[in-house]
């Protein structure tokens, strides 16, 4: 008499393992679309390696033959994105040796001459609360808390804490925020108050000249652009006028920041 063949349960029960995990994964990723800060009160040692498993996911899922078109048409739009943030940085570098910056750095008495490291972003300020992005770190990297993130010659704010396996960068443009920046047209100093979403303001008298487009830079050092005049707000009863910035990347879609060396 022949008996059927029984399939080991230990297959079965991997499968189900795995099953649920994808379950997981899926639901993490897609309450995260809809709700941005649900990850962010969780440990950061927790949510990273969530991070990294919903990148994977999305990323195996645009390689399916599928949404093979589909994602052509992203890494397209990425390639442009990226393209778009190089010109926007070699028009700030140009305006910025427009602006005499030689004599511009001897007046605040110091010269660009910086040394860094490439960290790639795992979490944007959509996925962490206020204006804080995460990288990841190795542990040959060396990075302190203080130094400051940039991206091309655009600053963006300084590491504020460091785990395992990463670092959190606070923004300058976090909520109220302060930090100074210059003018490059004129050398007048502003302090920026942080409005969050990349987004900056300051009241400055009336009479001061500023116009929409002009670039500030941080004082520390010239070479690095810090945010665009993008509104003014003024009235004739006030003395003061409203100044409104923003900072000139996007920094919802950094993937790569370098961190420089103190």
């Amino acid at each position: 008499m022949n008996y059927p063949l029984h399939k080991p349960r230990k297959n079965l029960s991997l499968r189900r393992v795995w099953k649920i995990i994808l379950v997981i994964i899926i639901l993490v990723f897609f309450i995260s679309s809809i709700f941005p800060n649900f990850l962010g009160g969780v440990s950061v040692g927790i949510a990273k390696p969530v991070w990294k498993a919903r990148d994977l996911f999305v990323q195996s899922i645009l390689q399916n033959d599928f949404f093979h078109t589909k994602s052509n048409l992203i890494k397209e739009k990425n390639d442009l994105q990226t393209q778009n943030q190089n010109l926007i940085s070699k028009l700030i570098e140009l305006e910025i040796l427009r602006a005499d910056n030689e004599a511009f750095r001897l007046i605040l008495g110091r010269t660009s001459d910086r040394r860094g490291v490439a960290l790639p972003v795992i979490a944007h300020p959509t996925q962490t609360p206020y204006d804080v992005i995460v990288v990841d770190i190795n542990d040959d990297q060396d990075v302190s808390i203080g130094e400051e993130a940039v991206m091309g010659n655009i600053s963006l704010g300084k590491v504020s804490e460091i785990g395992m396996g990463y670092a959190k960068i606070n923004l300058y443009s976090s909520p109220n925020t302060k930090t100074i920046g210059v003018l490059v047209s004129s050398g007048t100093s502003l302090e920026l108050q942080g409005k969050g979403g990349g987004n900056f303001s300051v009241r400055v008298p009336r009479d001061t000249a500023i116009t929409a487009g002009e670039l500030v830079v941080l004082p520390s050092d010239p070479a690095l652009g810090l945010a665009r005049v993008s509104d003014i707000e003024e009235s004739e009863k006030d003395s003061f006028k409203l100044i409104r910035l923003i900072s000139p990347v996007n920094i919802f879609s950094l993937r790569w920041v370098e961190v420089i060396e103190k």
